[in-house]
């Protein structure tokens, strides 16, 4: 299963919070349609498929707190509901691995969600709250860095508990599948490469449509001067595809030669792991972290200028759509 890739700068901290590692996956949107390809799985030996070294696709679900902002109530908690489904219709797909190793992955799969519906999403419920009462009060940069600390420790929480899960398939990956798994690589990038060579101009036509609807959805109808500001954060702002594409190669190549040394790298995977999973930037090339860190700032940048110009009916609409995400949270949960 896919997921439309997040085109605006705004969604790209999703993508952060996701632990971008560049394997194999897009940060998951709801801002548009949820796309699925379903590929057929060969009958000829019993496997899944699986785009190596993307080990913890329910590290997306942190991601939800940003990407979820342009669909309704309903439509979120319907796909939250059914994101295990929807986690083990990607592994059907993606991953190369015996029958054991299929019923240990869905059983962890079950297992992971379970706790974070249950045990985490009140704390992220916590955090729409805590959102909600600064942006009454206005915002501040040390409120924006406030809650993306909280995202982020909530992304590594979350990481510290697939790790053994994901070390463990790692060390025990089929050597026989890795040159499958290179054509499936090579095959996974070409969509994005293709995306990458469309025109500037198009591409900044889909990031400012994106990045207005993420705006629009907090504050509702926005006026002249806010727009003029957002188009102005989008033309100052970077588009990283072509950064990222670069850096996902870069680690794919990584450990795939890892995986082919067998018993010998298990040392190494187990590092590359841990900068993946609890130090992700760490692994970010420096042109690539430069343009991240800096869309950040201009991000930051476009919502205190915004929340300054705020009327009393769009701050009032704001913080009760961030009540709003946090009540679904709790209703997820079964608090509600």
């Amino acid at each position: 299963m896919r997921f439309a890739n997040t085109r605006s700068n705004a969604s790209e901290l999703a993508r952060e919070m996701a632990g971008n590692a560049g394997f194999g996956d897009r940060t998951m949107t709801l801002n548009g349609s949820m796309i699925t390809t379903i590929r057929p799985i060969r009958p000829i030996r019993p496997i899944r498929r699986y785009r190596p070294g993307r080990l913890g696709p329910i590290l997306l679900i942190v991601a939800l707190a940003l990407t979820s902002t342009s669909c309704s109530g309903f439509a979120f908690k319907t796909f939250y509901r059914n994101l295990d489904t929807l986690i083990q219709s990607r592994m059907d797909n993606y991953l190369a691995m015996t029958s054991s190793q299929e019923e240990f992955i869905d059983g962890r799969i079950n297992h992971h969600y379970r706790w974070h519906r249950y045990a985490e999403l009140p704390n992220y419920a916590d955090t729409c709250s805590d959102l909600a009462e600064r942006i009454d009060r206005g915002l501040k940069r040390d409120d924006l860095e406030f809650i993306y600390g909280k995202l982020r420790k909530y992304r590594i929480r979350l990481a510290s508990r697939i790790y053994p899960d994901a070390k463990q398939f790692l060390t025990d990956f089929d050597s026989s599948l890795i040159a499958e798994q290179e054509r499936l690589i090579a095959e996974y990038n070409q969509e994005l490469a293709e995306k990458v060579a469309r025109p500037a101009s198009e591409k900044f036509q889909e990031r400012l449509k994106s990045n207005v609807e993420f705006f629009e959805f907090f504050l509702g109808d926005l006026n002249e001067s806010q727009k003029q500001r957002i188009r102005r954060y989008t033309t100052q702002s970077e588009d990283t595809s072509a950064l990222y594409l670069a850096y996902r190669r870069m680690n794919q190549t990584r450990l795939i030669s890892l995986l082919k040394k067998g018993d010998s790298a298990h040392a190494d995977i187990d590092k590359f792991l841990k900068q993946y999973l609890f130090n992700w930037e760490a692994l970010y090339p420096v042109a690539y972290r430069n343009a991240v860190n800096r869309n950040r700032s201009l991000f930051y940048d476009t919502v205190l200028d915004l929340d300054a110009s705020m009327s009393s009916s769009q701050r009032t609409h704001a913080s009760n759509k961030v009540r709003e995400l946090g009540r679904n949270f709790l209703e997820l949960a079964g608090k509600l």
